[in-house]
């Protein structure tokens, strides 16, 4: 994939997925099931929905507008990108406690994001609102390939034993661009237990 920035096409190699991750503890053998479903809309509009059962969590999103959403049932990954394919999300669900909804530890989540990515550079880190909880946001920058720049913005959220990390990638030129459609994402984002224990 090559990204142009400034009349220059440079390689950027992100992640251009809106990838998600359940582990086996979460999500049972085998069940990785997603669908779509009309729901209406502020202003009495048709929007579509994804919605995501993985073993007793039902997960539920609303796309940014024109992006492609297509799943990988063997890889258990969800891709969702622009119709320009210069960005890309990743959403992971990872175990966090065998009960109760985790707290989210700043300093323990810096030392994940560093590990995964050695070298990037913190820019920003601020409180986030997603499934009505609030979360923590880290913006970074870092380089992607031979001197291409990648903005980054990773965001966890708690949800239910688990906490839910949603990671936006694009280049460092072009991350403003994309803060709005990350955010109504980040905001339309829903998760309760399936079948409803109410």
């Amino acid at each position: 994939m090559r990204l142009v920035t400034g009349g220059i096409q440079t390689p950027l190699l992100v992640f251009c997925a809106l990838s998600i991750w359940v582990r086996p503890s979460l999500c049972g053998a085998g069940v990785f099931h997603l669908f779509t479903e009309t729901i209406r809309g502020a202003e009495e509009n048709e929007v579509i929905r994804y919605v995501l059962l993985a073993g007793g969590q039902k997960f539920s999103f609303v796309p940014p507008a024109n992006w492609s959403v297509k799943a990988d049932v063997v890889k258990r990954t969800i891709t969702l990108l622009p119709q320009n394919l210069k960005a890309g999300i990743t959403v992971r669900f990872s175990q966090e406690s065998d009960g109760g909804t985790p707290e989210l530890n700043a300093e323990a989540l810096r030392e994940r994001i560093q590990e995964r990515y050695p070298g990037a550079k913190f820019t920003r880190e601020f409180e986030c609102a997603t499934d009505g909880r609030t979360g923590l946001a880290f913006d970074l920058v870092r380089t992607v390939g031979k001197d291409t720049q990648a903005g980054m913005r990773i965001a966890f959220a708690p949800c239910a034993s688990s906490i839910v990390e949603f990671e936006l990638t694009t280049a460092a030129a072009q991350f403003a661009d994309y803060h709005v459609a990350f955010s109504r994402m980040l905001n339309s984002f829903h998760a309760e237990d399936y079948p409803s224990k109410k």
